[in-house]
Order: structure tokens, then sequence, then C-alpha cells
């Protein structure tokens, strides 16, 4: 197993490294294992055969303990404050989706149908408020379209057609 020496010190110490980044972008390592005392003299890594494998001598500041750094870097803790958090990533995400799907909601066509009996002359849609391009169409159980006329008052939509002598589906449809 390979071993830690502080420069200028014969102790060994038996550590793994952890290559990290400091706050503030430095180049740092993490010795886990043996506990390293302060020191500011860098390091070098032996393997069993006492061969140098590795100089961390750039390796001076403490950033924690058991962790150098390459310059020093003072850790900050954030500063507490009132000021409201921005919107999360999944807020923003949120809010896209939604505008997606009120776009999505403007180009789907409005849909709805009716079914109408035996005599019937007309079939009325209230509450229709989708504008657009305006169809109709009359469908007979058997399969038959028969012509209509299709008028729209307000948010109402009145469809007119010859007596029937069957039953049929009214389906309107706004584009």
């Amino acid at each position: 197993m390979s071993y830690l020496k502080i420069n200028g010190s014969d102790e060994h110490y038996n550590v793994e490294l952890q290559p990290f980044t400091t706050q503030h972008g430095y180049r740092g390592v993490k010795f886990v294992g043996d506990v390293i005392p302060s020191t500011d003299q860098g390091f070098k890594m032996y393997s069993d055969d006492d061969e140098e494998i590795a100089d961390l001598s750039a390796f001076t500041h403490e950033y924690n303990p058991n962790s150098y750094s390459v310059e020093e870097d003072i850790i900050e803790n954030p500063s507490p404050n009132n000021e409201p958090c921005g919107p999360s990533a999944l807020d923003r995400i949120n809010a896209r989706i939604n505008a997606l799907s009120s776009n999505v909601n403007e180009i789907t066509p409005y849909t709805d149908s009716k079914l109408v009996g035996i005599q019937d002359m007309e079939c009325i849609f209230q509450n229709v408020t989708k504008d657009g391009s305006l169809t109709a169409n009359l469908k007979t159980d058997s399969g038959l379209f028969l012509p209509c006329e299709v008028a729209r008052v307000d948010t109402n939509v009145r469809v007119t057609f010859d007596k029937l002598e069957e039953v049929a589906t009214v389906t309107i449809s706004i584009q």
C-alpha cells in the first residue's frame, strides 16, 4: 500500500488521495485515512517499495483538516438575507410547459357533438367560446351525411337541417 510523507519528515501516513476544487476554484487534495498534522511543507506520495510516485509539494495551504490546496482559499459561508429566491429550475420548466400547453390549446380544434332525434330540425350548442373557422356536419346512424346550415350568435352555435326521419349526430368543429 502506498503512503504519504510531509516534505522534510520521515513520518509515514497511510492515506488515499481524493482531488477536489476549492470554493474559489483552486486545485486541492483530500487525504483519507490517517490524520495529517497541519503543515505548510507540501507532501510526497511513495509506493510500498519506497519509490516516489507523486510530488504534492504544491499543496501547502490547509483548506480543511486533512485537505490542502495549492493557493490559500478561505471558505466563505453564505450570509443570511431576506431577499426572495428567484424561480427554481422546476418553476422555469413548469412556466415553459404551461406556455407550450397554451399554444397547443390555441391551435387544437374545438369539437362537440350532440345526438338529435327523429322530427328534429335544429340543434343548439351553448357557451361555445372558441373563435375560428366554424364547420358542422350531420351524420345519420345509417352513415349518411345530410346537408345542414350553421350560424353563430354570441356564444351559441345553431345548426339547422331538414326534418329528420332517423336519429343522427350533429358535430361542430372550430379551427
